[in-house]
C-alpha cells in the first residue's frame, strides 16, 4: 500500500509540472548528457548538451532541438555560433574552423546563404553572396598578392561577368567560366596592348590591338 501511494504521489507531481520548464540533468543510454531546462521530458530553454563524441552545444533549445541562440563546439575545434532553428543554423552566424578559416554572415539550413564574409587562414578574403555553403551571386575576392576579382559567381566558381585586376597592373573585364577567361572580354597588358574579343579557357582567340 505504501508503494502504491508513493507511485500515485509521484504521478500527480509529474502531471502538475508537465508542460512547465524545470532544470534537470538528462542522461541517455548513448552516453550523451544534457544539463539545463527541460519541458515535457526534453531539452527546452537554456542548457548544454554533451555528446559522446566530445561535441558540445551551449545555448537555447526548443522541443529537444537546438533552437534560438547558441554555440556548437566540435571536438575537432570547429565552432558554429549564431541563431538556430530546428537544429540548424538559420540567421546570423559565425563559423570558425580549426584550420584558421573564418566566416561571418547569414546562414540557412546550416549553410552560408545570403551575404557573408569568408577569410581564409592564408589571408585571402571573399565578400559577397552565398548559396548552400558556396559563393553564388555577386562577390569580390581579395588575394594576399594584391590581385582582386569582382563579379558574378556560380556554385563557388567565378562564372559570368566580372573584372580581374592583377597585382602587376594588367586588367581583364569580361566573361568568365569556372574561374577562367571565357567568352567576350577585354584584356589590357602592362605595355598597353589590348586584347579585345573572344576568350576560351584563358586563351585569347583573335587579333591583338595596340593602343
Amino acid at each position: 500500500m505504501k508503494y502504491k501511494i508513493s507511485f500515485l504521489l509521484y504521478f500527480i507531481i509529474s502531471l502538475a509540472f508537465w508542460g512547465q520548464r524545470t532544470s534537470t540533468i538528462l542522461e541517455y543510454n548513448t552516453g550523451d548528457r544534457y544539463d539545463g531546462e527541460v519541458k515535457n521530458g526534453v531539452p527546452d530553454g537554456k542548457g548544454t548538451m554533451y555528446w559522446n563524441t566530445g561535441d558540445r552545444y551551449d545555448g537555447e533549445f526548443k522541443n529537444g532541438k537546438m533552437h534560438g541562440f547558441g554555440k556548437l563546439i566540435y571536438m575537432s575545434g570547429d565552432r558554429y555560433e549564431g541563431v538556430w532553428k530546428n537544429g540548424l543554423l538559420n540567421g546570423k552566424c559565425t563559423v570558425e574552423s580549426v584550420n584558421g578559416d573564418w566566416f561571418e554572415g547569414n546562414c540557412k539550413n546550416g549553410y552560408p546563404n545570403g551575404k557573408g564574409v569568408l577569410i581564409w587562414s592564408n589571408g585571402n578574403k571573399y565578400i559577397g553572396e552565398w548559396k548552400n555553403g558556396v559563393q553564388h551571386g555577386k562577390g569580390t575576392i581579395y588575394w594576399t598578392n594584391g590581385t582582386t576579382y569582382k563579379g558574378n559567381w556560380t556554385a563557388g566558381e567565378r562564372t559570368g561577368k566580372g573584372e580581374l585586376k592583377y597585382s602587376e597592373g594588367n586588367y581583364y573585364k569580361g566573361q568568365f567560366l569556372r574561374g577562367e577567361l571565357h567568352g567576350k572580354g577585354k584584356f589590357i597588358d602592362l605595355d598597353g596592348t589590348v586584347y579585345k574579343g573572344i576568350w576560351k579557357n584563358d586563351n585569347y582567340i583573335g587579333k591583338k590591338k595596340q593602343v
